[in-house]
């Protein structure tokens, strides 16, 4: 595989895995909620707090990680933090936040 290939399917799957992660936050949040009692019942707004930090967190960290990556070979051209921008950081981000909602729902079937 070339490296432009490799460049443009990270490029379009940073974007997808981001937009999926916050598909999978509501779906596993209402799944939470459907969950049999006895479950804890901590607030909406804390879930969705938790998954904003998760998400942040790890969009800048991919960010950080595909800009390095990308822009330390000598033939980097003068676009190549986008690599870390629209590729890395939102596959990280949605990543981080699929797993967080998995976890999250997981919590109902634990007594509270």
């Amino acid at each position: 595989m070339t490296a432009t290939l490799i460049v443009g399917q990270l490029m379009t799957a940073g974007p997808v895995a981001f937009f999926a992660g916050g598909f999978a936050v509501i779906f596993f949040y209402f799944r939470y909620r459907d969950a049999a009692e006895p479950k804890r019942h901590p607030s909406i707004a804390m879930y969705f707090l938790g998954v904003a930090i998760v998400a942040v967190v790890t969009y800048v960290i991919g960010t950080a990680m595909g800009i390095w990556a990308a822009c330390s070979v000598e033939t980097a051209g003068n676009l190549c933090g986008l690599i870390g921008v629209f590729g890395l950081g939102p596959l990280l981000a949605g990543i981080a936040m699929f797993v967080y909602a998995v976890r999250w729902s997981k919590n109902a079937c634990l007594p509270p």
